[in-house]
């Protein structure tokens, strides 16, 4: 089994975050009209970066072991959310549009 363990920690009067994983520093905000400094994606935006992350990876697994010959691969990510205060929000739905070019040469 393996573990990691990620610190999280709140910064510039608590809205922006920074986060440390692994030898990385990934910083979290929240958009200029939501009070923060926009100097990063906010939670939302990680989140989708995440899912499609996990799948693009696993796509990038597949096709080096059986061996598929994709040559593009891409996923667009339209996320639905309901803001529910400032910076606060309730993710109901992701909708993903993949796309992908195989050689078949």
């Amino acid at each position: 089994m393996s573990k990691y363990t990620v610190n999280s920690y709140l910064v510039d009067d608590g809205i922006q975050v920074k986060t440390e994983a692994g030898k990385h520093t990934i910083i979290c905000d929240e958009g200029l009209s939501d009070g923060g400094k926009d100097s990063g994606p906010d939670p939302v935006e990680y989140l989708a970066a995440a899912v499609d992350s996990c799948i693009s990876i696993s796509v990038g697994e597949i096709n080096k072991t059986r061996h598929l010959n994709i040559k593009k691969f891409h996923i667009e990510n339209h996320v639905m959310f309901k803001k529910t205060g400032p910076s606060t929000a309730i993710v109901s739905e992701m909708n993903l549009k993949v796309s992908l070019d195989i050689d078949e040469s």
